[in-house]
C-alpha cells in the first residue's frame, strides 16, 4: 500500500481530467474496471490499458518526480528507478503514434517503497 503521503493527489486529479482513461481486466478490453478514488493506492492487480495511458503515465511520472525536487515533496521508489526512466524512453521514442488508442499495455499495479 502506497503511504498516502506518497501520494500527489493534485497530480493525479490533474492526471485524471487529461482523458478519460479506461483500464480493463482483459487485453481484448472485454472487462470494463471501475475506478475507485478511494482505492488509490491500496490495489495490487494487473490491468490492461491503452498505449496512450502508458505514455502518459510515463510523462506524469517525470512530472511527479520533478515536482518532488523543485516543491521538496515525497515520491515513490517507482519514480527514481533508473530502470523504469529508460523503459519509458525507449518506449515512446519506439512506438508508432497511431497505435495510441489501441489496448497494448499490460500494467502490474504496484505500490513501491516512497522517498524522500
Amino acid at each position: 500500500m502506497l503511504p498516502p503521503r506518497c501520494i500527489d493527489h493534485d497530480l493525479v486529479k490533474e492526471f485524471r481530467a487529461v482523458h478519460p482513461w479506461e483500464s480493463y481486466a482483459d487485453w481484448s478490453g472485454t472487462y470494463l474496471l471501475t475506478e475507485d478514488p478511494d482505492t488509490l493506492g491500496s490495489r495490487i492487480e494487473t490491468i490492461w490499458t491503452t498505449r496512450r495511458w502508458h505514455v502518459a503515465h510515463c510523462l506524469y511520472m517525470w512530472k511527479k518526480l520533478n515536482r518532488a525536487l523543485t516543491l521538496g515533496g515525497n515520491t515513490d521508489g517507482e519514480v527514481i528507478w533508473q530502470r523504469h526512466t529508460d523503459h519509458c524512453t525507449t518506449m515512446i521514442l519506439g512506438m508508432d503514434p497511431r497505435d495510441l488508442d489501441e489496448i497494448g499495455t499490460i500494467v502490474e499495479v504496484i505500490y513501491p517503497p516512497w522517498s524522500k
